[in-house]
């Protein structure tokens, strides 16, 4: 998608999150507390820097991960 859009000034990243604490992630809940998955704010922060990034500048992915999985 870089590729394609480039010409057109477009940019696009890949965010990779893992355990966010949303509707989407109820059925680990059980196994894992909201209290110990990423939080929403983390993610939107993410998307704030990139916002922020000079057109001189391309981040193609962000990995997002719980201290409690950096072994993945």
């Amino acid at each position: 998608m870089q590729q394609e859009l480039r010409d057109a000034g477009i940019k696009s990243c890949v965010l990779c999150p893992a355990r966010v604490d949303t509707a989407l992630s109820d059925y680990v809940k059980d196994s894992i507390a909201a209290d110990d998955m990423i939080r929403v704010e983390d993610i939107a922060e993410s998307v704030r820097f990139l916002l922020r990034l000079s057109p001189q500048c391309v981040v193609p992915e962000i990995i997002f991960r719980r201290p409690a999985d950096t072994d993945l």
